[in-house]
């Protein structure tokens, strides 16, 4: 028999199975769960056209298909279809899952399941969605259907993921430039890309009503009707139809007088519906009402009724969703939390009375003295902030006027030495006593721009005494370490009858990250491993900064914005984590991003007695 020599090769390879918790499925997508369920778990269709109307350079034409998923929304009761927008342009998604595994294993619906991840960072990416389909109206993007504006939409975030020109976006030839659709989408989605690149933040969603020029009813030159004028403003359109014209939708607390007439936006008359339109100027959505109360339902003792508001509006929450099974084959949704969400607003007016004729007010007395003190605190803490620096200025004072002379004033003057008497100008003129006492006089409001002072808080406070009238604080420097107040600028009334009134502001602290790198295997913390920050529209990067025993690296004091982090440098051992990891820090965060990194292969070669099995020493292998 030969002698065999056995060479014994183990070859540790490395797999990592990541078990993700689900929500449960049920028969109509996500009915039955909580919305937070139903977006857990996404079960994600298509519609079966196929839309082609536009080629990207390096892609050709682009083939779409309108592509969504549904859940039973708890704010309506109803079961909601919202579009979902992919994110990995040159990857399948969920009609190339249904094609390559069949029918949803859950239901046999035709859909694919995905599984909701972390929030979105990139800010672009909101904007985008923002400005296009379907938080726009398919009037406002110049569309005619949602497929148009599903397309335009998603061409536009394709055109910014790729860092493609606008103008290189050309027409499939099968079409041509001449096609009125092809055209329509085009300068959509051209236009949905400049104005998201031009784009602040998405707005918080928001609704009020606001008096103007301020919450007093008077009377109308007509002596008919007390009027009192009011701007409706949301922050974004209203409704759930993207192809109509949504309205805010008003109502009273309590029945308006008799004879109230109502007038929208453009004069038309509301009485009955109460329904105003608002119009996008850019800066958000403002419509306008007129209450009309009739003169013979006002007394001393009216108190208008509340006017109270209410619409559905855009929500800009947004996260991105990956497939289920084989997660890095198929392309990256972005999905949106509840769309939309219930606002409501309300409005309380005071009514200008003017008095009985012959009824005359008294002579006002000298006002008080009014205290105006600005407080600084630490956000959500009642940790007051020394440092902060703060402009005050004074936008109005009060002046005692006379508004209507005695019309009984008889011209009687105090005449001279010599009886004769004097007219006005003359020296030693002045008026009767007795008349002057009859005079009415009144405070009045004298708007006039008055810089009082720059002021920095100690022991978190400015305290200032002030004469009464209206002021404008601002706030100009945050203490160190904080972002200014989200609203720093702020307006304040000191009354007549004096006391003090306080303006409280909050800052937040400059947000925090802090990387932790990982063993992908084990999850034990990893040194060693360098890293780079830099903000996602600069090219300059941080310093270098290599994780510590704990396997973390904290930044303290960034500035608000988007971020992206690289692995630069890996432990020894390990392959480097390749993904450079995009992240959106606000004021007042202390976020983490986790990287993982997979231990390189290890090759074990045993050399052993091919009789006893022992092991032998001192023999040499070459591997290549």
């Amino acid at each position: 028999m030969k002698t065999k020599r056995i060479l014994a090769v183990c070859l540790t390879a490395v797999l990592l199975v990541v078990i993700l918790p689900l929500a449960s499925h049920a028969a109509i997508w996500g009915q039955g769960d909580t919305l937070d369920d139903a977006l857990s778990e996404l079960m994600v269709g298509f519609d079966n056209t196929r839309l082609d109307w536009l080629c990207l350079p390096g892609m050709d034409i682009i083939y779409l298909r309108y592509t969504y998923f549904q859940f039973k929304n708890e704010r309506t009761g109803q079961v909601d279809e919202h579009p979902v927008y992919c994110i990995d342009p040159a990857k399948g998604g969920a009609y190339e899952i249904v094609q390559n595994v069949g029918p949803n294993s859950s239901d046999g619906s035709n859909t694919a399941t995905y599984i909701r991840g972390t929030k979105v960072g990139d800010a672009k990416y909101v904007a985008i969605i923002a400005n296009g389909y379907p938080h726009m109206r398919l009037d406002s993007l110049g569309l005619q259907s949602r497929e148009e504006a599903y397309y335009a939409t998603k061409l536009a975030l394709w055109m910014y993921i790729r860092g493609n020109d606008p103008s290189k976006l050309t027409f499939n030839p099968a079409y041509g430039d001449s096609d009125p659709v092809a055209q329509r989408v085009r300068n959509a989605a051209i236009s949905v890309y400049n104005n998201a690149m031009k784009a602040s933040p998405p707005r918080e969603a928001e609704l009020r009503l606001t008096g103007k020029p301020n919450a007093i009813t008077k009377l109308d030159a007509s002596g008919q009707f007390f009027v009192q004028e009011v701007e409706v403003y949301s922050s974004g359109w209203i409704g759930n139809d993207p192809s109509a014209c949504g309205d805010v939708q008003l109502a009273w607390d309590s029945p308006p007088p008799a004879g109230t007439i109502v007038l929208g936006t453009s004069g038309e008359d509301i009485t009955s519906s109460l329904a105003v339109t608002v119009s996008n100027t850019g800066t958000g959505y403002f419509g306008g009402v007129t209450i009309k109360y009739p003169v013979a339902a006002v007394d001393p003792s009216f108190k208008p009724p509340t006017l109270t508001a209410t619409a559905t509006l855009a929500n800009s929450d947004m996260y991105v969703a990956y497939a289920q099974a084989d997660k890095d084959r198929y392309q990256r949704y972005l999905v949106e939390a509840d769309p939309k969400i219930n606002l409501d607003a309300e409005f309380d007016s005071e009514v200008e009375w003017l008095p009985e004729e012959g009824e005359k007010p008294p002579t006002p007395s000298d006002p008080a003295e009014g205290k105006l003190e600005i407080v600084k605190l630490e956000y959500g803490t009642t940790n007051r902030l020394d440092g902060a620096e703060f402009e005050v200025t004074r936008t109005s004072h009060w002046e005692r006027r006379l508004v209507d002379p005695d019309e009984d004033d008889t011209g009687e003057f105090y005449d001279d030495d010599n009886g004769g008497e004097l007219n006005s100008g003359d020296p030693g003129y002045h008026h009767n006593v007795e008349d002057l006492a009859d005079d009415v006089w009144e405070w009045i409001e004298v708007h006039e721009i008055e810089y009082v002072g720059t002021y920095s808080t100690v022991n978190g406070t400015v305290s200032l005494d002030v004469a009464p009238g209206s002021f404008e604080v601002r706030e100009l420097t945050p203490p160190s370490g904080f972002v200014l107040d989200e609203n720093n600028v702020k307006k304040v009334d000191v009354p007549l009858e004096g006391g003090a009134v306080t303006l409280t502001y909050e800052n937040k602290r400059l947000p925090t990250l802090t990387i932790r790198k990982y063993d992908e295997l084990t999850n034990a913390p990893l040194a060693g491993a360098s890293f780079r920050l830099w903000k996602s529209e600069s090219e300059t990067w941080s310093e270098t900064l290599v994780t510590d025993s704990g396997g973390a690296i904290t930044w303290t004091d960034l500035e608000p914005g988007v971020y992206s982090v690289l692995e630069t440098d890996e432990p020894y051992g390990y392959f480097r984590d390749p993904a450079r990891k995009e992240v959106l820090l606000e004021a007042g965060d202390n976020k983490q991003l986790e990287f993982f990194n997979r231990p390189r292969p290890v090759l074990i070669i045993h050399k052993r007695d091919y009789v006893t099995g022992e092991p032998l020493a001192n023999f040499k292998f070459r591997v290549q």
